[in-house]
């Protein structure tokens, strides 16, 4: 050994530290993955794995919201398809409206929560299990409690099944009317 190198390819000193030799060294090479490219494909792959439920979960929340407001007949049966949508919205402001909440026809975390109570109180009349969540059963439930009332229907709790159920549909009084206008002549513009 001359100099502190090793001449059969093992590792040398150099002042004092290992080193090996050029073969031995992670190499970059075309094809190949390594931790890092391994590590980011992993990130991308959660990243992808997780878009798709959230879709779905939002496909599926919007599904129940539009059970719910079916199954108090401000949005059609017909109008159960999973997308959010102006029929939506508007049966959504108007729920709000009946329910005293801010008016905005987007369903947050107040709206649902009325939105359930409401469906909870339907339920609870009905006989059928109390989640509040509108659905099948509770739409038999409702449509056999219409047919022992003698209440025409057709599973959803509208106005009429809501007051024969003994159920407030609006929880605050409606808006009073307008005031009448000013009689002629009487100087008021």
């Amino acid at each position: 050994m001359s100099h502190g190198f090793a001449h059969d390819g093992g590792s040398s000193m150099v002042h004092g530290v290992h080193r090996r030799p050029a073969q031995h060294r992670p190499r970059i090479v075309a094809g190949l993955i390594g931790f890092s490219t391994c590590a980011a494909l992993a990130v991308g792959i959660a990243s992808v794995a997780t878009a798709a439920p959230r879709a779905s979960a939002n496909a599926a929340s919007t599904s129940q919201l539009q059970y719910n407001l079916a199954g108090l007949a401000y949005l059609p049966w017909s109008g159960i398809d999973g997308q959010p949508g102006p029929n939506t919205s508007a049966a959504t402001r108007a729920f709000q409206r009946d329910a005293c909440i801010a008016v905005d026809g987007v369903a947050g975390p107040q709206t649902n929560g009325a939105l359930a109570a409401k469906v909870r109180q339907v339920q609870a009349v009905a006989r059928s299990t109390q989640d509040g969540a509108y659905g099948p059963h509770t739409k038999a439930a409702v449509r056999a409690w219409q047919r022992a009332h003698g209440v025409t229907g057709d599973g959803a709790a509208g106005p009429v099944t809501m007051a024969a159920m003994g159920i407030h549909r609006r929880a605050c009084p409606a808006p009073p009317p307008p005031p009448p206008p000013p009689p002629p002549g009487s100087g008021t513009l």
